[in-house]
């Protein structure tokens, strides 16, 4: 089996079929196979989709369990040499598909682990899909307004800059991470490095599977190239709370920064947030109104990440999968994993 493609689905049948639908047209020339993790959706049967789609592989996942094991399941069933994790809510084509397989079937490309292609917005207009930094203690810091103008003016941080990310997205290159909607890998990179870490529920598991895969010694690649459609957010199942998607992004960030620097660089986190937050206060005057609602809303996703973060230092080790249930915002609200 050449490739396969794993796509995971949460209540949104129709925008996956939309996704199945898109593979299946591209009559490729090489062999394939599409794994469909269902987590437990409500709106239907998953077993709609093996009615509609018979050549799929159904895998149920018994409960909501998030991205990274999701995808985690679907791949311990393929077969593939390369695996494609496949948001549900993007639109794929031949072209892609094949150009990728091409790519990493090229010798002078064995060092490359990892591709992403160019991402676009219905519309066709470009969605940034490739990142040159690393999320982490100095990217918080960028979040003070006077530290991210100094360095800024000091050319120190290019890769905020709008004019050369976009310059950047327009060539090919090698990159720290890209977006988890479409990750083109070899499976004996994941078989070396492991797959996505299942502490993660939602966000950021994706950029600790780029991390982990660059300091294995490995290339990930952009490809501008060719491109997919990526209807954004689409995937998560509707309707969608704003508020607790940013908080659960936040609290993955946290987790992430956890896994990467243990307590010490927490700390130095929680040091930094705190300094932003006073910061934004004193200027918060002399600013827009939406950039004071910018700057609540990151004191407000801060302090829910932080109420929670003793529990996550008395549950999980900043090792893959320390934990046995993912660490997600919606359990820990609810009191299912009490910390007290």
């Amino acid at each position: 089996m050449k490739l396969s493609i794993i796509i995971v689905n949460y209540n949104t049948f129709q925008v996956t079929c939309g996704c199945i639908s898109s593979i299946i047209a591209c009559e490729l020339p090489f062999s394939y196979e599409i794994i469909l993790v269902d987590n437990a959706s409500t709106e239907c049967p998953a077993s709609l989709f093996v009615e509609k789609f018979s050549s799929i592989r159904l895998v149920e996942a018994g409960g909501n369990v998030g991205f990274a094991r999701g995808n985690n399941l679907g791949y311990d069933v393929s077969d593939g040499e390369y695996i494609l994790f496949l948001n549900s809510d993007t639109l794929v084509n031949a072209e892609a598909l094949r150009h990728c397989v091409a790519y990493l079937d090229d010798v002078s490309h064995k060092r490359v682990a990892l591709v992403g292609c160019r991402l676009l917005y219905i519309d066709q207009s470009l969605q940034l899909s490739s990142f040159n930094y690393r999320v982490g203690i100095f990217s918080s810091l960028l979040d003070n307004v006077f530290v991210g103008k100094l360095l800024h003016k000091m050319g120190m941080t290019p890769f905020k800059n709008l004019p050369h990310i976009l310059e950047q997205h327009e060539k090919e290159h090698k990159t720290e991470a890209v977006l988890g909607a479409f990750m083109f890998c070899r499976r004996s990179v994941i078989e070396e490095v492991g797959s996505f870490d299942n502490d993660f529920f939602m966000y950021y598991e994706e950029l600790d599977w780029c991390y982990r895969i660059s300091n294995a010694g490995y290339d990930i690649m952009y490809l501008p190239q060719v491109s997919i459609v990526h209807l954004e957010g689409g995937s998560n199942g509707a309707p969608i709370n704003q508020n607790k998607t940013a908080n659960q992004h936040a609290l993955s960030k946290m987790l992430l920064i956890y896994k990467r620097y243990h307590r010490q660089g927490l700390f130095a986190y929680n040091i930094i947030s705190v300094a932003n937050i006073y910061t934004n206060k004193l200027i918060a005057l002399l600013r827009s109104e939406q950039w004071r609602k910018n700057a609540q809303k990151y004191e407000s996703d801060f302090y829910i990440a932080r109420k929670y973060q003793k529990y996550m230092l008395a549950n999980y080790q900043p090792t893959r999968n320390s934990a046995a249930a993912t660490f997600k915002l919606a359990d820990l609200m609810k009191g299912e994993l009490s910390d007290s």
